[in-house]
């Protein structure tokens, strides 16, 4: 967007009748620095807690469990462990082997539970000197602190996930993990971890607020858009395509068959959508509470500076304090201090 390749689609949009069935979340997938829509969103996806019932059965909890705040997550994990000793108790990615894995499925849903955030939005300024950035590198500290996740050198494995859905879920090894709204698609039949008891075994809990305040829960979402480029000589044929492409009718051939989450009210209340999966109608409640990563030309550069951050701390290089300070002069030298505002 910031480089002008894609046409500004608000006037076409304010004139399409299907534009108010499509959540006001997923809307800002398509939305640049500049507060102009220059995309319509696809499909989505939410992330979510993911947990064997068996585990959590075996260590006394009861279901179904809707962790209130980051402690009832610590308290359960050592519950875990204490009950079974050869079981990881929660999973949440950190460092960079697992890249934007580490920050979607892991920092960021730590960091808005906090009601911090990475951009201000209105100053268009990135945040630096968080109390929330603090907090949530100390949560992953006390998790992989406490032996409650799995040894700092698995965690930066780039192919950890492998293990969370091929092995350690269906073989009852591994209590929880932080992952996307299409971890069923790896054990459905056909998936690359095919496990027919999945539906049985697994269930999912919304990710808490820090300490459960407004709204109650945080997810992160990613997807897919369409857009049209700016520089076409047919725009109103190519927005035309756009909103064929993406009406009721195709929305949900599209969502069901590629394991999305609707981003349309139509689509996301269809019956065929509704029983694309056991979790879906679980999933999809998420977009109310999701966010988006920030829409700008640097972001791909401040993520890496938080995965930074994440593995100094979780392998004891760094305290939470001097991670923290790292990534806020990463973020100074990546932007410039003048883009920076400390929140």
């Amino acid at each position: 967007m910031d480089a002008g390749y894609l046409l500004n689609l608000d006037s076409r949009l304010s004139g399409w009748a299907d534009w108010n069935k499509f959540d006001a979340g997923a809307k800002e997938a398509g939305k640049a620095d500049d507060g102009g829509t220059y995309a319509v969103p696809l499909g989505t996806d939410t992330r979510a807690i993911w947990y064997n019932k068996k585990v959590f059965e075996a260590a006394g909890i009861a279901l179904p469990w809707h962790p209130a705040s980051w402690q009832e997550i610590l308290d359960t994990a050592r519950k875990i462990k204490a009950s079974q000793p050869d079981v990881i108790p929660f999973n949440m990615y950190a460092g960079k082997g697992t890249g934007e894995g580490t920050v979607m499925q892991g920092f960021y849903e730590l960091l808005y539970g906090t009601g911090a955030g990475l951009y201000d939005q209105d100053s268009k300024k990135w945040v630096v000197g968080s109390a929330g950035f603090k907090d949530s590198l100390t949560f992953l500290k006390t998790l992989y602190g406490e032996h409650l996740a799995v040894p700092p050198a698995e965690a930066l494995d780039p192919n950890i996930w492998k293990k969370v859905f091929g092995e350690w879920f269906p073989k009852a090894k591994l209590g929880a993990t932080v992952e996307g709204s299409y971890a069923p698609s790896f054990w459905q039949n056909g998936g690359s971890y095919a496990w027919p008891g999945y539906a049985q075994d697994m269930a999912v809990a919304p990710f808490p607020t820090q300490d459960g305040g407004a709204p109650g829960a945080v997810s992160m979402s990613g997807g897919w858009t369409l857009a049209v480029g700016a520089e076409t000589k047919q725009p109103d044929l190519a927005f035309n395509f756009l909103t064929t492409a993406l009406n009721t009718k195709n929305s949900l051939a599209f969502t069901v068959n590629n394991s999305q989450i609707a981003v349309r009210t139509d689509v996301a209340a269809d019956p065929g959508y509704q029983s694309a999966n056991p979790f879906v109608k679980d999933v999809s409640g998420l977009v109310s509470v999701t966010r988006y990563r920030p829409a700008t030309s640097d972001y791909p550069r401040i993520s890496a500076a938080v995965q930074e951050a994440t593995e100094a701390v979780i392998t004891g290089n760094r305290t939470p304090e001097q991670a923290a300070a790292d990534y806020d002069a990463a973020v100074a030298g990546i932007v410039g201090g003048d883009k920076t505002i400390r929140k």
